[in-house]
């Protein structure tokens, strides 16, 4: 009787190593597997949770050549790829951290812009509205973030090229 409650308390501890319980509630967003009964190396990553009561946030990259004028709490219009901006607009946001290093994009990038930095924004809206119906985000949405970074007039712009070319005409390396 004493061994069968010993394999009884052990296998009660054992049940208790094959549950995964999250510290909050949450959606799954990926698993590793749909199988059961798989074998899940070690220290793998098993699925991908977003709690469910935590806003959710913008994560861009910024290119090297602009993050000298990114600023946290810097003002940022988001678009989502999902809704036109034309019809639905756009969600105000603000720089929340730029991260301290660069990390590299995919290969056949141009060398001159494939250093870009993660850049966390906070969103002022967790949904668009059009017509009086509510459309929600969700986590793994496209977006693209647009920075005001400096201003110049029409002219300015339309110059720049030409400005460009005369300040660096006669120069070689």
């Amino acid at each position: 009787m004493v061994q069968l409650e010993q394999e009884y308390d052990k296998q009660q501890y054992r049940n208790t190593l094959m549950e995964l319980k999250a510290p909050q509630e949450g959606v799954v967003m990926e698993l590793v597997t749909h199988t059961e009964g798989t074998v899940i190396p070690s220290g793998s990553v098993v699925m991908r949770l977003v709690p469910l009561n935590d806003p959710l946030k913008a994560e861009v990259n910024i290119s090297n050549q602009d993050v000298g004028f990114i600023a946290s709490g810097q003002k940022v219009r988001v678009k989502l790829t999902s809704y036109q901006f034309q019809k639905y607009g756009m969600i105000d946001a603000r720089v929340d951290r730029v991260s301290a290093d660069a990390s590299e994009k995919k290969q056949g990038a141009d060398p001159a812009h494939s250093l870009t930095y993660k850049t966390l924004l906070t969103l002022d809206k967790q949904q668009l509205e059009r017509d009086g119906h509510v459309f929600a985000l969700r986590s793994g949405m496209h977006v693209t973030a647009e920075i005001k970074l400096g201003k110049r007039t029409v002219l300015e712009y339309l110059l720049s090229p030409i400005q460009k070319t005369i300040s660096e005409a006669g120069t070689e390396r």
